[in-house]
């Protein structure tokens, strides 16, 4: 169960929709991915994109709400791994107290990245 209540049972033609649905946006991104040799000095497509799989280091339990940077590489089916490329500093790693949010989604996962911080 995802929420607070039960959802009603998917139907198998709502899937098969879903699943044709999926498919031709990982066609249309494989396109783009393939046309990227266009852009770069070799002429060869990209190779990989390097990019944060989350907006903070670690999480609390049960407080991780904000799957957009992960979201992507799921729905297309890629295969990714994390690698750990530093550690946590607490004089350098400290909440930008500046930062003004663009929308309330954005609000909302710059809280979760600001509270998540170090446990004294």
């Amino acid at each position: 169960m995802y929420g607070s209540k039960p959802r009603a049972e998917r139907t198998a033609s709502y899937i098969a929709a879903n699943n044709v649905a999926q498919r031709a946006f990982q066609k249309e991104y494989m396109d783009y991915w393939n046309s990227t040799g266009k852009a770069t000095g070799t002429g060869r497509s990209v190779d990989a994109v390097i990019a944060p799989c989350a907006p903070f280091a670690a999480v609390r339990p049960n407080t991780y709400a904000y799957y957009g940077y992960s979201m992507i590489v799921n729905l297309l089916d890629y295969s990714t791994c994390t690698l750990p490329v530093t550690t946590v500093d607490r004089e350098v790693d400290v909440a930008d107290e500046g930062f003004e949010p663009v929308s309330e989604l954005d609000r909302e996962v710059a809280g979760y990245s600001i509270t998540v911080g170090f446990e004294t």
